[in-house]
């Protein structure tokens, strides 16, 4: 069986292309093992003709052209296109998570078109402090996610998003607690870590959560969680973000297509072999 690897473009990686990498890497020497073969490409070089060659495709791509050209190729992807722009979309990934009950932060989408009270003081009020987070087709950035303290700083951030270019702007409340990460393939939790304990770091945003406490987290919930969302979502691989407030308290703020696993890659690598061994 040959495997296409699609790496990510670099400005949907930044400071994570040499990690990504690594973890593709990973999965073609797993591939290797199992008697199969890979092939490597990036994002930004996928043909019709590539896809011809190969049965199926795991892919960390993120651009719109690369998706719509998987799409095309008919081929078995991990992770889908339709998935991959459903985790791509701040507000319809927190609407999917709050429709099906899972416990997510107070949350409100900014769209200056269609309600302008977003930018009242007394709504922003209920929100603070919060988080503006936005999505912007040139790539990911530090800007991407900003936490802001007061109403004015709130609404000064929002219209200067606006400006830059940024879309699916939404605002979600700060909750006081620590955070955990979780890693995810084919609905099975394979890792969790406390990123302020591991040295873990994207741009320096875990500064505003609290210390974390080992003891808290319930690693049964992290599991359901991650069976709960790869359900909802049709992820494949896939890691995501919650706030621990207490022992028994979780709450999703992030969902996360194709990390690059850095914290556990030999185990990624292998969980996502088994995975594509159970889809060829």
């Amino acid at each position: 069986m040959k495997v296409l690897l699609v790496s990510r473009a670099p400005e949907f990686s930044p400071g994570k292309v040499v990690l990504d990498s690594l973890l593709l890497q990973a999965v073609a020497r797993q591939l290797g093992q199992d008697g199969h073969s890979a092939i490597f490409c990036r994002e930004t070089d996928l043909s019709d003709q590539v896809l011809q060659m190969t049965d199926i495709v795991v892919s960390m791509a993120r651009c719109e052209d690369s998706l719509i050209c998987l799409e095309r190729g008919g081929k078995c992807v991990i992770n889908s296109p339709s998935a991959v722009r459903l985790a791509l979309s701040r507000k319809a990934m927190l609407q999917v998570l709050t429709d099906a009950g899972i416990l997510v932060p107070q949350w409100c989408a900014y769209n200056p078109l269609a309600d302008k009270r977003v930018l009242s003081t007394s709504f922003l009020q209920t929100f603070m402090p919060c988080w503006i987070k936005g999505m912007h087709s040139k790539g990911v950035s530090q800007g991407d996610v900003l936490y802001v303290k007061d109403v004015s700083e709130a609404s000064n951030r929002l219209l200067s998003m606006l400006k830059e270019g940024y879309s699916d702007i939404v605002i979600t409340r700060h909750l006081s607690g620590f955070l955990v990460k979780a890693y995810v393939v084919g609905g099975q939790l394979i890792h969790w870590m406390l990123p302020q304990l591991c040295g873990y770091t994207k741009f320096g945003d875990e500064v505003h959560n609290d210390a974390p406490q080992e003891m808290w987290v319930d690693e049964s919930l992290l599991r359901n969680l991650s069976v709960q969302i790869a359900s909802l979502t049709h992820l494949d691989v896939f890691g995501f973000d919650a706030i621990v407030s207490s022992p028994a308290k979780m709450c999703v703020i992030d969902v996360n297509d194709a990390p690059s696993f850095s914290s556990c890659r030999h185990e990624a690598s292998k969980a996502i072999c088994k995975l594509i061994n159970k889809k060829k």
